[in-house]
């Protein structure tokens, strides 16, 4: 099932991304360091 692993995989990148991305007050240096990176 090479399938769902995929999309296991694409869920946690989309939870790591959208959980920097939430916290904008606090990781909001940590949000334009990435892009800059």
């Amino acid at each position: 099932m090479p399938g769902q692993a995929r999309c296991q995989d694409t869920e946690e990148v989309g939870v790591t991304t959208e959980t920097a991305v939430r916290p904008a007050g606090s990781d909001k240096r940590a949000v334009p360091r990435r892009r800059a990176a």
